[in-house]
């Protein structure tokens, strides 16, 4: 089962079909999906993966923050000054 709705990217030559029928030999070098560098896709220390991880790391963040902000106005019940 896919995670995801995307294509299969293979993880070593970067074409779209999944890695378990890809002809590359083993000999040959890699081509990334995510950057076309020449590694792994799957290569933590590839450009892409780490500015997408770091992207991710902001929305986690602002994510937080609004979670934690108090109730705003609209939330609070108002009362009539007579109830005061």
């Amino acid at each position: 089962m896919k995670a995801c709705q995307m294509n299969f990217r293979c993880v070593k030559c970067g074409q779209r079909h999944p890695s378990s029928e890809c002809r590359r030999s083993i000999a040959a070098a890699p081509t990334c999906a995510n950057c076309k560098g020449s590694h792994l896709a799957n290569y933590r220390g590839c450009p892409a993966y780490k500015s997408i991880k770091e992207r991710l790391v902001k929305l986690k963040e602002a994510a937080n923050k609004l979670q934690e902000k108090p109730m705003s106005n609209r939330h609070q019940l108002i009362l009539p000054p007579s109830l005061h």
